[in-house]
């Protein structure tokens, strides 16, 4: 191998153009993918162990993402749904299984449980129908006596319907 330029800088050397003859070179690509058939045997052999290790790792080690009223899992980034008014906010960090985390004014985060919280979900007739079933009861029949719970729930389906059928008022 002949060095033909060095190239310094402040009396450190920065670069150097090698010139090689052709069997040096097919040497050095030799070795340069005996190097890479090694990693890549090495990385599928990580990859089986980590596999087999995530395969027998037992549930109690593992952080389980906490669950909303449905069941189902909840990520960080979705949208959620507050049970009593139906406004949403958007899930920004998971505590210890149950805990979620959303931010409020000036990015204040404030933290909720998930149990009784829903998957936002866009508002149809027939989810507006299943609301309003659930505030008269299944029969249908209003309840005996209208409590504010109620009064804010069925205001809350009016705005949904307003807004579902595009009128602002």
């Amino acid at each position: 191998m002949d060095v033909d330029r060095t190239y310094t800088m402040g009396g450190d050397v920065v670069s150097r153009t090698y010139y090689v003859g052709r069997d040096e070179f097919v040497r050095h690509c030799d070795a340069i993918d005996s190097i890479h058939a090694n990693l890549e045997r090495e990385n599928a052999s990580l990859k089986a162990e980590l596999d087999r290790v995530m395969g027998e790792r037992d549930r109690d080690g593992c952080v389980e993402l906490p669950k909303d009223a449905d069941g189902e899992p909840i990520h960080i980034g979705d949208v959620m749904e507050w049970p009593d008014n139906g406004e949403t906010f958007e899930v920004v960090g998971i505590g210890d299984g149950w805990t979620l985390f959303y931010v409020i004014e000036d990015g204040v985060a404030e933290w909720t449980r998930a149990e009784n919280k829903r998957h936002h979900q866009p508002d149809t007739w027939e989810r507006i129908i299943e609301d309003a079933r659930t505030c008269t009861g299944s029969t249908g029949s209003y309840t005996s006596v209208p409590s504010m719970r109620w009064t804010n729930e069925v205001d809350a389906l009016v705005a949904r319907c307003r807004a579902l059928a595009g009128d602002a008022s």
